[in-house]
């Protein structure tokens, strides 16, 4: 049976008959641009240029990765708490993507980190 990790009944029921849930307003807007500042201020901006896309999950520099992530979890955290109890973290990062040829991506299902059985996976 999957654990329940929604505070809402009414949105539980939503996420797990339609699949998702619109939070309006979910991050306040000083949060975003709080992470779109650090997010400028650490990225690589010569990988961007080359590739035309680029994730931070990307760097083979594991503080990097780890820096990245607590500053994502400190600025939503708060907006999570909200709807959700009993949650874990785990992985938080960038992707930015420049509209070119060069970073056309098919489609795509990203990997979920969880036992699906058990445990909701949420991104």
């Amino acid at each position: 049976m999957i654990k329940n990790i929604v505070r809402d009944p009414l949105v539980e029921k939503a996420l797990l008959e339609d699949g998702f849930i619109i939070a309006k307003n979910f991050v306040p807007r000083e949060a975003i641009q709080r992470l779109a500042d650090f997010y400028d201020e650490v990225r690589p901006h010569d990988e961007l240029e080359k590739f035309h896309f680029y994730a931070t999950t990307f760097s083979q520099n594991i503080e990097f990765r780890k820096r990245v992530k607590a500053k994502i979890v400190e600025e939503i955290d708060p907006s999570i708490q909200k709807l959700f109890f009993d949650y874990k973290h785990l992985g938080g990062n960038f992707i930015l993507k420049v509209p070119s040829k060069s970073s056309d991506l098919i489609v795509h299902q990203d990997t979920d980190l969880t036992d699906e059985k058990l445990y909701p996976p949420t991104n």
